[in-house]
C-alpha cells in the first residue's frame, strides 16, 4: 500500500490506473458466483455473525478510498503495481451498519469464492481493512474480485483477497 488515504478529502496521491490496465494476478481466472445466492458471511469463532448480499452491500452508504496494490512478485524485470479509487467500507464500519461491534479476536481468516483463503492478525483491522465493491467509479470488474474484495493496507496483493465469501474472527 503506497498511499491509502480517503480520496473524498482531496486529490489522489498517485495516478489512478484505469480498470482495464490495472494489473491482474490470479492463478485460475475469475470465478463467476451466482449473484442470486452469493453472500459475504461474517463468523465469530465459527458462529454466524451476519451476512450481506450484493444488494445489501450496494444499498449501504459507503466511502471512497485510494489504495495502491503491488504484487509480491514485482521486481526489476516487471512492475505489477497499480493505484485505484475503491468504494466500500472498513470492516468495522460495515459491521456497525448492523449494530455489530468487532469481535475480540487475535486472527482473521478470509476466504474467497475461488477457494483461496488467507490469514491476517486482527491488529490489521486498525489499518483499517476494507471490503469494497466498486473500482474507479464502476462496479468491481470480475478480474478484480466482483462482487466484493478485501483491501489490506501495507500488505502485498495476495493478502488482498478477491471474490470474498467469508471473514471469520
Amino acid at each position: 500500500d503506497a498511499g491509502g488515504g480517503l480520496v473524498n478529502q482531496g486529490a489522489p496521491i498517485a495516478p489512478v490506473t484505469p480498470n482495464d490496465t490495472h494489473y491482474i494476478t490470479s492463478c485460475c481466472g475469475a470465478p463467476a458466483p451466482d449473484l442470486a445466492t452469493w453472500k459475504l458471511q461474517f463468523f465469530d469463532r465459527d458462529k454466524p455473525l451476519t451476512t450481506f448480499t450484493l444488494a445489501e452491500l450496494l444499498a449501504t452508504p459507503a466511502l471512497d478510498r485510494e489504495h495502491t496494490l503491488e504484487c509480491i512478485g514485482t521486481g526489476p524485470w516487471g512492475q505489477a503495481i497499480s493505484n485505484a479509487i475503491w468504494h466500500g467500507l472498513p470492516v468495522e464500519k460495515l459491521l456497525a451498519t448492523r449494530g455489530i461491534a468487532l469481535p475480540d479476536a487475535k486472527h482473521l481468516k478470509i476466504t474467497a469464492f475461488d477457494g483461496f483463503s488467507t490469514g491476517l492478525p486482527a491488529t490489521d483491522l486498525a489499518k483499517p481493512l476494507w471490503v469494497v465493491w466498486r473500482m474507479n467509479g464502476a462496479p468491481l470488474p470480475a478480474d478484480h474480485g466482483f462482487p466484493a474484495r478485501m483491501l489490506v493496507p501495507g500488505r502485498y496483493g495476495m493478502k488482498n483477497p478477491k471474490w470474498l465469501s467469508s471473514i471469520a474472527f
